[in-house]
């Protein structure tokens, strides 16, 4: 299953090493993206900045074909 790992810059509940580690071990996905959000919190869904969350994701949810070379 493609998988899409959305993390916020400030986020104290998940520190970024954590996300990243937790990233390095998805291995049975055939695709997979990390993305860091700036100036965010583990609410970023709900912040100033949460049009760049939900642009992330619907760009992620929209590719055709994501394994596919551009």
């Amino acid at each position: 299953m493609p998988t899409l790992l959305l993390h916020a810059e400030w986020d104290a509940d998940l520190p970024s090493y954590l996300a990243q580690g937790y990233f390095a071990q998805l291995k049975n996905t055939p695709y997979k993206r990390l993305i860091e959000l700036s100036e965010g919190t583990h609410t970023v869904m709900m912040e100033k900045n949460r049009m760049q969350f939900f642009h992330e994701l619907m760009g992620f949810l929209d590719e055709e074909k994501p394994l596919a070379l551009k």
